[in-house]
């Protein structure tokens, strides 16, 4: 029993033919703050019509609800297409086809088998308005299910999420119920506007560059629709398929623009380091097959450092190939290619940049000392430096504040990630452990690697001051990789 909520009481009568609770007839509702008998009133629903396993939406055994025997199975031998079209119109499919699972197959549950079977026109919205017929007199219990594949016109986009922001690639069914990418020969606006309009979106559908999804090419529905753009359901166009999928390429639409929408070109880094570029009034990925370090110089800005990575992207590709200097003011004024289809990009990889900031309140300070070759990045009063090696190998050293200590790690993590990491910090591209003798230091800093940097890990100190101590201990000793 919810205490935090309120309680509406009445006596209520429905009949057969009220549509809603609150238009059933009733003495009047009275809003309360308590319930006397600590009891509500609770419903369990039934769909008429079902399929006997939840998670398999257009495949299955046909299972219909009895009032007084619960959910029961159709005999398998007496199933008609004309029947199965009937059931999966009324689950809200287009069309459907008789299906043999096979006789391995095993419907979920103890469902009986019914005693009627159904003998439909194909005309009927609903199961129960078909004419019923007695069911073979070989059906029982045990015999085969009567089972069904059902066909729609469009599913959402591969992830929900993407649906929500309203854009993707566009997927369609084919007559066995197996989901393929819509080629896009002659998808145009007018197709667009009838796909968004089918899922829920409105009237603002528009056809997004067939070189948005350059990952989904190999598997196309060479189906072409001619739509005049006022159709309720892709299914009331008219269409044609073609043998093969001249373009290679996928059909997008936009329903909706980004809710955070800026001007075309702009780039952002989000939160995992991926590089977003705004076009289409979508905010969209760049292709990481020809992604460096120079490029991301440009969109980190003025940093002191920028790193180049590439990670999963589910993200449209709106730019392809980048060529920078590292000296630009933007991205754009580099020299890209963007929605060119003789330039596509079949790699699911985005691009990823790593900046490091050099204004005040960033987190560290990284140099290389020993020989006079300094590289630093300068931060929140921290640094970084080899001793007792050379230039690229040594102990690994930390100063704040004018506190230098050795480094070490407590917790159980890889010295070659630690390694890595800690020539990363060091300007080096890499590196490995090695091997050096056991020291008793003064002070020891206490260092992790940096989650934020899974492509290009850093090291993170773990303490805000050096800890002191007099008894030998194995620090971190590194050879690190040249600098590329």
């Amino acid at each position: 029993m919810n205490n935090t909520v309120g309680y509406w009481k009445t006596h209520i009568t429905c009949g057969s033919n009220d549509s809603e609770l609150v238009k059933c007839s009733n003495t009047g509702w009275t809003y309360s703050n308590s319930c006397p008998s600590y009891k509500t009133n609770a419903v369990i629903c039934h769909g008429e019509v079902k399929f006997d396993r939840s998670f398999r939406t257009s495949m299955g055994a046909i299972f219909v609800y009895d009032q007084g025997y619960g959910y029961q199975k159709l005999c398998g031998e007496d199933l008609t297409k004309a029947t199965a079209q009937v059931f999966c119109r009324q689950l809200r499919f287009v069309s459907a086809s008789p299906y043999q699972l096979g006789s391995d197959y095993k419907e979920m549950g103890n469902a009986a088998m019914k005693k009627v079977s159904y003998n439909c026109a194909g005309t009927e919205s609903r199961l129960n308005e078909c004419a019923t017929v007695e069911a073979s007199l070989t059906c029982t219990n045990s015999s085969p299910a009567a089972t069904v594949i059902c066909e729609q016109d469009l599913r959402e986009v591969g992830d929900v999420r993407e649906l929500n922001k309203g854009y993707g690639a566009v997927w369609v069914y084919d007559d066995q119920a197996i989901e393929w990418n819509l080629c896009a020969d002659g998808f145009d606006d007018n197709v667009a506007k009838v796909v968004c309009r089918e899922l829920g979106f409105g009237e603002n559908g528009r056809r997004l560059p067939s070189t948005a999804y350059p990952y989904y090419t190999h598997a196309e529905r060479n189906k072409t629709f001619n739509c005049s753009g006022s159709e309720k359901r892709l299914s009331e166009c008219s269409s044609y398929t073609s043998s093969v999928c001249k373009t290679r390429e996928v059909a997008a639409v936009a329903c909706k623009n980004s809710s955070d929408s800026s001007d075309e070109g702009v780039t952002r880094i989000s939160a995992s380091h991926q590089v977003e570029v705004f076009y289409h009034g979508i905010w969209g990925s760049v292709c990481g097959a020809h992604w460096d370090d120079n490029a991301a110089k440009v969109v980190c800005g003025n940093t002191t450092f920028a790193k180049a990575a590439t990670a999963f992207s589910m993200l449209p590709v709106w730019i392809f190939e980048v060529k920078c200097a590292g000296d630009e003011d933007s991205l754009t004024s580099c020299q890209i290619t963007k929605d060119d289809p003789m330039f596509n990009c079949d790699y699911s990889q985005g691009a990823v940049a790593y900046c490091i900031d050099d204004s005040p309140g960033d987190k560290y300070e990284y140099s290389l000392t020993g020989d006079k070759n300094e590289y630093s990045l300068t931060g929140d009063k921290y640094e970084y430096s080899l001793t007792g090696g050379g230039s690229n190998y040594g102990y690994v050293q930390l100063t704040k504040n004018g506190e230098k200590g050795y480094a070490i790690s407590l917790k159980s993590e890889s010295m070659r990630n630690i390694s890595e990491a800690a020539c990363n910090s060091l300007g080096f591209h890499g590196g490995e452990p090695y091997d050096m003798p056991a020291l008793v230091a003064k002070r020891w800093w206490d260092v992790s690697v940096n989650a934020d940097f899974k492509e290009y890990p850093r090291l993170q100190p773990l303490n805000a001051r050096a800890y002191y101590s007099g008894s030998q201990q194995k620090y971190i000793s590194v050879f690190c990789f040249d600098k590329g």
